[in-house]
This record gives C-alpha cells, structure tokens and sequence, in this order.
C-alpha cells in the first residue's frame, strides 16, 4: 500500500485548479468536488484517511493509480498524491505543468474580470501571454 504524500502548492483558486487539470486532460465531469471533504481511494478501492475537496479518481490518474486529491487548509490547496503515483502517474513534470497551468488560468481570470484579451502562444512547451489593450 503506498502511501500519500502532502504538497504544498500556490493555489488559492478552485476553478483555475480545475481548469489547468481539464487542460491537462482530466475530464472535468469525472472530478468530484464538494465543499465537505470525502476521503480518498487507494489503488484497491480501500478508503484513505486523506480527505479531500476535489478528487481526481483513480481510474483517471492511471492503471494501478490511487485517487489524486486536493484539499483547502487556511485558505491554500494542498495536493494529496501517493508515493507510487508520484513516481509514475503524476511526475515532477506533471507536477509542473500543473502549476504553469494553474498560473495561465489566474491571469486568463484576472485578464477577463479587466475586460482585456490575452493573446496566448506556446511554443518548445514554454507558454508565453501577451494581454492587449
């Protein structure tokens, strides 16, 4: 049984979390978010005593995968996430392109409450904004 791992992350923001992982490729109708946090799910099915707000079920993380988890502590997203996984289903890399994601989306959110257009390009996996007047 692996165990989970606590990160701390910068996210604030619930929507922009779940629209960097829709943008990684998590369908957004298999997330289960809830303001009373539920627990987690190991690889067999066994409930964790990990609780969190959004989950990400195993069966979309991967094949032997556990239920990749964030919680809100004091204001900040804290992401659960399994040894096993963290060395095979959600790597460093996907680690951080979670967290480019997540920045895109804060300043897509922010660019459309100032009414601006942002222009957005990647390019070598870089991802480069540009906000228009």
């Amino acid at each position: 049984m692996s165990k989970y791992l606590l990160y701390d992350t910068e996210y604030e923001d619930w929507d922009c979390v779940i629209e960097a992982l829709v943008e990684m490729g998590y369908p957004r109708e298999a997330m289960r978010f809830s303001e009373t946090k539920v627990s987690l799910q190991g690889y067999k099915g066994d409930l964790r005593s990990q609780k969190a707000n959004l989950v990400i079920p195993k069966k979309y993380v991967g094949s032997k995968a556990n239920d990749l988890g964030f919680e809100m502590i004091d204001g900040k997203i804290v992401m659960h996430l399994s040894e096993y996984d963290k060395s095979s289903t959600f790597t460093k890399y996907k680690q951080n392109k979670l967290k480019a994601l997540y920045q895109k989306q804060t300043i897509l959110k922010a660019a459309k409450k100032l009414k601006k257009k942002v222009k957005v390009t990647q390019e070598k996996g870089k991802i480069r904004m540009e906000i228009l007047a």
